[in-house]
């Protein structure tokens, strides 16, 4: 079964990869189980790839 779970996680700032493993950890670690995260990047080639992952 999954289950929503609303919750507070820090923004990182990095590679994407790098942000969404630390953002799984965070959220294994306050749930104590598994955890399904969604983050989303966006970056447009006209804005020399801002704003990325960090600003």
């Amino acid at each position: 079964m999954i289950v929503n779970r609303k919750m507070d996680l820090p923004e990182y700032q990095g590679e994407m990869d790098d942000i969404c493993i630390n953002k799984c950890k965070e959220a294994v670690r306050i749930v104590k189980g598994p955890v399904l995260i969604e983050d989303t990047c966006l970056c447009f080639n006209a804005l020399g790839g801002l704003p990325g992952t960090h600003f």
